[in-house]
């Protein structure tokens, strides 16, 4: 957990000492629960699902208009609400405006911002062009696209690119079929890593 989410829960039980001085210490342990427990809508069980742990960091990579990159962040945040934290990543500082009015958490442009933020996410996510040197029309570099692939976060990516390369034995789907998938993807991991950064792959 980091140091701002650390801060809001100590400030969430402190406060709840002061107004409720007379409960005991197990009340306490339920305030706390509450504050770390992620809830999730279930559309398939049509009620709510708790995570335990940490919020999930996500990264979505983007460039030229940003459009790919807002529809992804409008399906993650109309899903998961603010049980994530998304940081848009942009090629282009009109990609990063355009995803961090879809509902990012923050946003970053560049290279450099690339290089120093994939590490520190638990999943990236974008279109198969974000680990293809040179794609986007040159906005993607050789060098974002080699630390994407090593970073040790799970990548998440859709098939989709401009680049003289085609992928045998994928079918073609829609964009808003591919993000519906890519969302399932992300609620199978959180509920197999339930968002642990010491068990990346």
């Amino acid at each position: 957990m980091n140091r701002q989410k650390t801060t809001i829960l100590l400030r969430i039980t402190m406060h709840a000492m002061k107004v409720f001085p007379e409960r005991n210490i197990w009340s306490y342990y339920g305030i706390i629960f509450l504050a770390l427990a992620q809830v999730v809508r279930c559309n398939f069980c049509g009620g709510l699902v708790v995570y335990w742990g940490d919020f999930m960091d996500i990264a979505v990579v983007d460039g030229q208009g940003g459009g790919i990159g807002k529809i992804i962040i409008e399906k993650i945040r109309d899903e998961f609400r603010n049980t994530v934290e998304i940081l848009a990543i942009g090629t282009n500082s009109q990609a990063t405006s355009v995803m961090l009015r879809a509902g990012a958490n923050e946003g970053a442009t560049g290279e450099s911002a690339l290089i120093c933020n994939v590490d520190q996410v638990d999943l990236i996510v974008g279109s198969l062009s974000i680990i293809l040197p040179n794609s986007m029309r040159g906005e993607l570099t050789a060098k974002m696209a080699k630390r994407v692939v090593v970073s040790k976060a799970r990548k998440l990516l859709l098939p989709l690119h401009r680049n003289n390369l085609d992928i045998v034995g994928l079918h073609s789907e829609p964009l808003p079929h591919m993000v519906d998938a890519l969302v399932s993807q992300i609620k199978q991991y959180m509920e197999n890593e339930g968002g642990n950064r010491n068990v990346r792959g």
